[in-house]
């Protein structure tokens, strides 16, 4: 994935704004901004 993808990390689902080694930020439907640790979503 990368910026201006999609994506759902458990509970959250929105639009990438932003990759970097330590996180990932998404924005969902609502405008929300979340922080996700990478270790969160590897596979």
């Amino acid at each position: 994935y990368g910026v201006g993808d999609v994506i759902r990390v458990g509970d959250i689902a929105g639009l990438v704004e932003e990759v970097n080694l330590r996180r990932t930020i998404l924005r969902d439907l609502d405008g929300a901004v979340h922080y996700i640790p990478n270790s969160a979503h590897q596979s």
